[in-house]
């Protein structure tokens, strides 16, 4: 819809764009940024796992596809309430304005695309 190339997962999408958030508190996180979930670093597991990618849509809600689309959020008190998610928040990139930087490429500049 914008015009962009990215990573194909979860995982290599993380390395992209500007990180906005890592609390979950949601403050500066606009429409349009994405949210990653997964397994956080231990000392028992150093590495940080992504697994997951949703769309943040404000409000605290997002939407994701997990076998089919789902509209959820992270606010207990929403009738989307998305505990598991909640629980497994990573962080959140902003994309849209970091296009034709390292794994943001616009398909006007992509040679598959001329």
């Amino acid at each position: 819809m914008h015009g962009v190339i990215l990573a194909r997962d979860a995982s290599q999408q993380v390395l992209s764009g500007k990180l906005i958030d890592v609390s979950g508190d949601f403050s500066d996180v606009r429409p349009g940024d994405l949210v990653f979930f997964g397994s956080k670093a231990t000392d028992d597991n150093p590495k940080e796992r992504v697994v997951h990618v949703g769309i943040y849509m404000g409000n605290k809600r997002f939407i994701h596809a997990s076998d089919y689309i789902h509209i959820s959020s992270f606010d207990p008190s929403d009738a989307d309430y998305d505990e598991y998610n909640t629980k497994r928040y990573l962080c959140s990139r902003r994309i849209l304005d970091a296009v034709n930087t390292d794994g943001i490429e616009e398909i006007y500049n992509n040679g598959f695309y001329q």
